[in-house]
């Protein structure tokens, strides 16, 4: 199983859902120098994930390449692959997933505005 990190920067976008025991990666498939790893996620992690937006993985903060109502797609540089634990990911491992902070302060605003509170 891989080792979970957390993200804790102060600059990162994201912050943290927790461990995502329900995310797992198959064997990344190849692009040139880069490959690509797919994440399946919870359900309930859906609202908080965006085409284009962060998503941190094992603490490291990825754009979200390709999104699906399954799963989603990072695109990992072969720099990415040298200098953290990615390379050491096997199909089927539990990953660490934390989402954009932003997407929770949005949520948090729309629910206090419809409640009045």
């Amino acid at each position: 199983m891989a080792a979970g990190f957390s993200a804790t920067s102060k600059r990162s976008p994201v912050r943290g859902f927790g461990p995502c025991l329900s995310a797992s990666v198959p064997e990344p498939t190849g692009h040139g120098d880069s490959c690509t790893f797919r994440i399946a996620y919870p359900h309930e992690v859906a609202r908080y994930l965006v085409f284009k937006g962060s998503v941190a993985i094992e603490g490291i903060s990825l754009t979200i390449a390709n999104l699906t109502d399954d799963y989603f797609e990072i695109a990992v540089i072969p720099k990415t692959l040298e200098v953290t634990n990615f390379s050491q990911l096997e199909p089927g491992d539990e990953v660490n997933l934390e989402v954009d902070v932003i997407a929770k302060y949005v949520e948090r605003i729309l629910s206090v505005r419809s409640t009045g509170s």
